[in-house]
This record gives C-alpha cells, sequence and structure tokens, in this order.
C-alpha cells in the first residue's frame, strides 16, 4: 500500500486534509489529488451562458459614458493636450478660455501656422499657470480653514474633558453632603473619572478620608475584612467631612484655573500656520511643482514669437525702403522744378 500523501503535497495542505482510516487510504490518495487536478472543460451552453452575461457589462458606449470614464484619472491637467479636455473636470469655463484665446489671437496677430501655434501654445501655458496659482491659493485657504477647525475642535475635547471631571467631583462633594458613600461602585467610578489610575498626592488623601467614612469603600477595596470594617463616631465624621469638602473644593477651582490655562495655550502658533501654508491636497504638490514647466514655457514661446514678430517687421521696411526712397526723390524733383 502507497502512502497516504503523495510526496509533492505541501505541509499546509497534509494538514487540511481529512486523515481517512488506513484501510482507506487509495480513497483518501484519491480524494487529495483529485483537489489539484483543473476542473472539466465547461459545456457549450455554459459558455454561451457566460459570453452573454459578458455582453451585459461591457463598460459605457454613450459619449457621456465615455467621456466621463475618460476623465476617471485626470489629476490636475497641466500635462493635457488640450485645457479643453479637462476645464469642465476642473470645474473652469471652456468659453472664457475660447476668449482669451481669440483676444490672444486678435493681439499677436499670427501671420501663419507656425506663429499660430506657438500663439495657442501662450494661451494653454499661460492658463495653466493661472491654474496653479489658483490651485496655490485656495490650498493654503483649505489648511487655515482646517487648522481653525482643529482649533474648535481642540477646544471642544478640553471643554469636555473638563467637564465630566468637574461632574465627577461633583458627586463625589453631593455624596459625602449627604453621606451616600455607600455604594462601592458608584464611589469608584466618580472617583477614576476625576484621577484615573495613577492619582496624585491629594487623590490619596481624598481616597482615605473616603475609607474612613465608608465600610462600604473598605470592604471593596479590600483594606480591612468585612467583620474589621468600622464606620467613625460621629465628631470624628464630622471632622472627616469637612477636611473632605475642603480637598475637593480645592480640587474643583484646580481643575477650573488648569481648564483657563489651557483654553489661553489652544490658539494657532506662528510656526502651526507657517506649517499648514504647505500643500497637503492630493494632486496640489504636483500642479505646484509643474507650474515652473509652463511658465518656462510660455516665457520662451512669447520670446520666440516676439522675435518673429521684429524679424517680419524689419523684412517689411526692407521692402518698403526703395519704394520710400523713390518716393523722397519723387517729391524733391517735383520741388526743384
Amino acid at each position: 500500500m502507497g502512502p497516504l500523501f503523495p510526496k509533492g503535497l505541501s505541509f499546509s495542505w497534509r494538514l487540511r486534509t481529512v486523515v481517512w482510516p488506513r484501510h482507506d487510504a487509495g480513497a483518501a490518495q484519491k480524494k487529495a489529488m483529485s483537489s489539484l487536478v483543473k476542473s472539466p472543460t465547461m459545456s457549450p451552453a455554459k459558455v454561451a451562458a457566460n459570453q452573454a452575461n459578458a455582453l451585459q457589462s461591457t463598460g459605457p458606449v454613450t459619449p457621456e459614458g465615455l467621456d466621463r470614464v475618460r476623465q476617471g484619472r485626470l489629476q490636475h491637467g497641466l500635462r493635457a493636450s488640450d485645457p479643453r479636455d479637462v476645464l469642465a473636470f476642473l470645474g473652469e469655463d471652456a468659453d472664457e478660455f475660447d476668449r482669451y484665446e481669440q483676444a490672444l489671437f486678435q493681439k499677436w496677430q499670427p501671420s501663419d501656422a507656425f506663429e499660430e501655434a506657438l500663439v495657442r501654445r501662450i494661451a494653454r501655458n499661460s492658463w495653466r499657470v493661472d491654474r496653479a496659482a489658483r490651485v496655490q491659493e485656495n490650498t493654503i485657504a483649505h489648511e487655515l480653514e482646517t487648522l481653525e477647525d482643529d482649533r474648535a475642535a481642540k477646544a471642544e475635547d478640553l471643554a469636555r474633558h473638563v467637564e465630566g471631571i468637574l461632574s465627577c467631583l461633583h458627586r463625589l462633594l453631593e455624596m459625602n453632603r449627604k453621606g451616600g458613600f455607600t455604594e462601592f461602585e458608584a464611589v469608584m467610578s466618580a472617583y477614576n473619572g476625576v484621577y484615573g489610575p495613577e492619582p496624585p498626592q491629594r487623590g490619596y488623601d481624598i481616597f482615605n478620608l473616603i475609607c474612613k467614612l465608608s465600610p462600604a469603600v473598605q470592604i471593596g477595596s479590600e483594606l480591612v475584612k468585612p467583620e474589621e470594617a468600622k464606620e467613625p463616631a460621629p465628631n470624628e465624621r464630622a471632622r472627616i467631612n469637612i477636611q473632605l469638602t475642603e480637598l475637593l473644593e480645592a480640587e474643583m477651582r484646580d481643575v477650573r484655573r488648569y481648564y483657563e490655562r489651557r483654553w489661553q495655550r489652544i490658539e494657532i502658533t506662528a510656526a502651526e500656520r507657517q506649517a499648514r501654508m504647505g500643500p497637503v491636497q492630493p494632486h496640489a504638490p504636483a500642479i505646484m511643482r509643474l507650474e515652473e514647466s509652463p511658465a518656462h514655457l510660455l516665457e520662451r514661446d512669447v520670446r520666440l514669437l516676439l522675435y518673429l514678430k521684429d524679424r517680419e517687421a524689419r523684412a517689411a521696411d526692407v521692402v518698403a525702403l526703395p519704394l520710400r526712397e523713390a518716393a523722397q526723390s519723387n517729391r524733391t524733383g517735383a520741388g526743384e522744378r
């Protein structure tokens, strides 16, 4: 009889395979091997059904849907070949860009196809530079708004924290006034709400006074055995009540002063403001890094177009110079006669 598991199976597969009885080892081996073999070929009906289902999910077919898919990966539009492809997606007005481009054509008056291409590039690159500037301004404004929201959130968290501590102190104070340190869970809930797991010295003093007043706290804290817990004498209780009241009221005053100091420190410092003026928008860094490229291209194209216009003007002067000289000569001859 051969081995229960073939040598080619991994150890993890062996752990997942059911251990069959020894007498059925051949069936177990066949079961283990069958799971490693591909499923049989699908029937023609199944293939046809799958193909029919695939035709139902071919993606968008309308021009609007295809346009949305084409703009799905659009990030910042700085590398777009035609600004009109991204104007609507970025919330810009294509008609405004057309008017801007036509105004540049009116100004430069291109004389050939090459100059027309230069004017179009000037329009695109100048539009991109303006877009990058708007992104920077909007990013800074957004970050400053976020900073203000963070400050408000910090102030709200601080107020909520201090309010919770004062509420717990007020509960302890009311228990002391009414002699109600009888429920261990309620006492410890209020106490832990103020001091947590590591109380300061005043917190230890307050807890010791509560223990002296409350047998329930003594037993619940396992400081004494149940039969050894006892209450203080009336005179001693009055003295402890006064001392505990003074400590709790002092703690409440300190908490209020702490709140006032922390409230004054929750402000937007110059360093925070300067740090938040950096870009954190998903594509703002790319836009700002690529801003220099359109600016350099714009400067180069404008210089080239100025050079071409100046050369055209000089060529026109060269052509017109003989005509001006001839006209001047005719005027001079007419004057002599």
